[in-house]
């Protein structure tokens, strides 16, 4: 029944990108990250606890949107979301913390955690085998994105990432079927129903990327379907679109 997996290289991703100047002003850099991280609390979808580099936890800093922004004028990197995939401890003993609540089966039955390293869920829920490397340690949603510093003259970006499939209808199960010479046919008659999950998770994600859109377009920034992610032959791009993951 958790046929879903983890790995290092998304799925798919929604990328908000600044033309140069865009985000040069203060306050748009605060109503940007506030309002990213409302959305992610609202919706249960990015809560972000803590990030490695540079050093930030809501607990000893505050806001993050506050805190992003006291460094940059102190003269250091702004840095927006620049967490790193993996659920690894930095040189520093730091590291990032960004849970989604999602659905999974376990023991006969589908239940809600927040989670933030979904490889170790799935190690718990379904034990590997020898020959399966979908385990990876990643957050069931990823936030990353360029370093720049106020009033940089270059472009800047982030991007949401899926670095699981989990939240679509369709899942492959890549264990032991994928090959790169498959068709899109071929993919559908091997995948498996993953409705049941998805349902509970999925129009939540859909809500958080909505909020994080408008927010992106409400500060002069423009915003897409990341076109360079490996997914798969288009299989997975196939249920999405700008607004999220087709249902």
């Amino acid at each position: 029944m958790n046929e879903w997996v983890c790995r290092d290289v998304p799925f798919v991703a929604w990328r908000a990108d600044f033309e140069p100047g865009v985000l040069s002003r203060p306050d748009a850099v605060v109503e940007l990250i506030r309002a990213v991280t409302a959305a992610g609390d609202l919706n249960a979808i990015a809560r972000l606890e803590a990030v490695a580099l540079p050093p930030w936890s809501f607990c000893d800093d505050g806001p993050l949107a506050e805190s992003t922004m006291r460094v940059a004028r102190a003269g250091g990197e702004l840095s927006l979301f620049a967490l790193a995939v993996g659920a690894g401890v930095y040189p520093n003993g730091r590291r990032d913390i960004l849970k989604s609540r999602v659905a999974f089966w376990s023991a006969g039955s589908i239940v809600e955690e927040d989670v933030a390293d979904l490889g170790t869920v799935r190690a718990r829920v379904r034990p590997a085998r020898e020959t399966d490397s979908y385990y990876r340690l990643v957050p069931p949603v990823g936030l990353y994105g360029s370093r720049t510093a106020l009033n940089d003259k270059e472009p800047c970006w982030f991007a949401v990432s899926l670095y699981t499939d989990i939240w679509f209808p369709r899942v492959f199960g890549f264990d032991d079927k994928w090959e790169p010479s498959l068709g899109d046919d071929e993919l559908e008659s091997l995948s498996f129903d993953n409705r049941a999950l998805a349902e509970r998770h999925t129009p939540r994600l859909n809500a958080f990327l909505h909020g994080v859109r408008e927010a992106v377009i409400d500060v002069g920034g423009s915003w897409s379907i990341d076109e360079a992610c490996d997914d798969a032959a288009g299989w997975y791009r196939s249920m999405t679109s700008a607004d999220g993951v087709r249902l």
